[in-house]
């Protein structure tokens, strides 16, 4: 697939519950209209060749859980992500995305949740927000090759994240610590980031219901 996203998508409204575009050549922005889709829980455009900044619009999304942009050309902030309350993966790997991370993601989803967020290879600053060490079940936490801070990550977050991988500037006390002068062996997992489609298991795994209900279904080329 190739083109941009239309901003007739919007009209879908709340029927849609799954969009995964992942691994093809779509280009473009998202449209505002995307935040009409209020049923949206799986939006999963990565690895195409998209641009712009997100819309505030996304706030809207209130039922979306997984949100995978990986490998595209997404820029500006992410702040629009703490006033997503339903976020349990936010898969953002590999953009030009910029600014601080906002302290709120996972603010408002339930302490049995397992969470995944994967900011590496963009052109994130400043700190880590000391409230990812009190996010419960924060099970990876990826955010090497960014311009964070010296030291900013705390013991506490390092404890009280399962997995974490950081720049060693960044970072002491994480599980992978990636500096440039490390060799390819340690330069592979330094760039390691979440694989979508087995985290979420697109196979009818925990997504079961959309290979039973195709009419819910709106997956054009996997993930």
């Amino acid at each position: 697939l190739y083109g941009t996203l239309p901003d007739a998508l919007g009209r879908l409204g709340g029927t849609l519950k799954v969009l995964a575009l992942g691994d093809n050549q779509i280009g473009g922005s998202l449209p505002e209209s995307i935040g009409n889709l209020s049923n949206l829980e799986l939006l999963s455009l990565n690895d195409n060749a998209m641009t712009g900044s997100l819309p505030a619009t996304l706030a809207n999304m209130t039922s979306l859980s997984h949100l995978v942009l990986s490998s595209n050309s997404f820029r500006g902030s992410v702040n629009v992500l703490e006033s997503m309350k339903n976020l349990t993966s936010v898969l953002i790997h590999s953009n030009e995305f910029s600014g601080t991370l906002p302290g709120g993601i996972f603010g408002g989803v339930s302490s049995d949740s397992s969470l995944y967020l994967d900011v590496g290879n963009n052109r994130f600053s400043g700190d880590i927000p000391t409230s990812y060490g009190n996010v419960p079940n924060l099970t990876f936490f990826g955010a090497a090759r960014n311009n964070f801070n010296d030291n900013t990550v705390n013991n506490i977050t390092c404890d009280n994240v399962e997995f974490t991988i950081m720049d060693c500037s960044a970072c002491s006390c994480c599980n992978v610590c990636c500096d440039p002068s490390d060799d390819l062996s340690s330069r592979e997992i330094c760039d390691f980031h979440m694989d979508s489609f087995r985290l979420l298991g697109l196979e009818c795994g925990p997504w079961w219901m959309y290979c039973n209900e195709p009419q819910t279904y709106y997956d054009v080329d996997p993930v």
